[in-house]
């Protein structure tokens, strides 16, 4: 393929969205409506609380559609013993779930307690390696709630995720930036925004890199609802372009596996939908 041609290849939002809803109060009716407008849109996956799963699954069955379900675990605050959402997440693996979304126990980082952090993501990302979920390759997005985080404990929750990630390659991993949950001016620390920031993007994808050297990949999933613009930038800095030699921007081969978004809203899919390249989102970085 040459690079004029990859040039131009579209980005699928549909193919790396998490279409969202964790509200506490969601009804049955909701839960169907998000899984029928998954359906309907394209949409490759939908995150549901991990309590709502089967009403979920029922009701995508059937429609027949092949929209995926990934449930939250740990949801909203990752309080959770790890041995209790590291149990709940082999459950969901067994019985056919590929992916799930985890909220890491931000409180142990915050606190200082990086030994706890750290054996709070190796649980979660441990399993039986004699089980049968893990004869394909699932998917775990670990949160991270960069809202209520310093810049630099991003960087130490992000380089503990990839350096724990290595440990695991029948595992696609992903950073996420958030459960869509943070509350603010509620608790010791400050909220930042409710979006991802592409200043947190950024340093996530660096931390990683310095960790993996490009050895093995980590993802970024990137949590918030984003004008057109805003999501551009935020994909550029989550590494789903390269430039080439001749200065040309690039879609990566797998950028699946790079960039994930989570959204509650339709509006940019329906917006933009299959109109992403990689020229677009250079666009995007040139002339915000």
């Amino acid at each position: 393929m040459d690079d004029t041609t990859q040039h131009q290849e579209p980005i699928r939002l549909e193919a790396i969205v998490d279409y969202t809803n964790l509200h506490p109060f969601v009804g049955k009716g909701e839960i169907e409506k998000l899984a029928q407008e998954a359906h309907d849109a394209g949409i490759r996956c939908i995150s549901v609380h991990e309590s709502r799963r089967q009403e979920a699954q029922k009701y995508l069955r059937g429609i027949q559609s092949d929209v995926g379900i990934s449930p939250v675990v740990g949801f909203p605050f990752g309080e959770q013993p790890s041995d209790e959402k590291a149990r709940a997440v082999k459950a969901l693996l067994m019985v056919g779930i590929e992916e799930v979304d985890v909220v890491l126990n931000i409180r142990q980082l915050k606190e200082g307690n990086g030994a706890a952090f750290a054996d709070d993501i190796a649980q979660v990302l441990s399993s039986d390696p004699r089980s049968s979920p893990y004869r394909t390759r699932r998917t775990v997005k670990l949160a991270i709630e960069t809202g209520y985080l310093m810049q630099s404990e991003i960087a130490v929750a992000a380089r503990m995720v990839a350096g724990t990630a290595k440990d695991f390659p029948h595992i696609k991993v992903f950073v996420s930036t958030s459960s869509g949950f943070c509350i603010p001016h509620v608790g010791p620390f400050p909220l930042k925004m409710e979006n991802a920031s592409l200043d947190d993007v950024a340093i996530i994808r660096k931390s990683i890199d310095d960790v993996t050297g490009g050895a093995y990949t980590v993802g970024i999933k990137a949590v918030g609802r984003f004008q057109d613009y805003e999501l551009r930038l935020v994909m550029a800095a989550a590494g789903v372009c390269t430039k080439s030699r001749e200065g040309a921007y690039l879609v990566r081969p797998g950028y699946q596996d790079i960039f994930r978004l989570g959204t509650g809203s339709l509006a940019v899919v329906r917006e933009a939908a299959g109109s992403f390249t990689a020229a677009g989102v250079e666009r995007g970085v040139q002339h915000p």
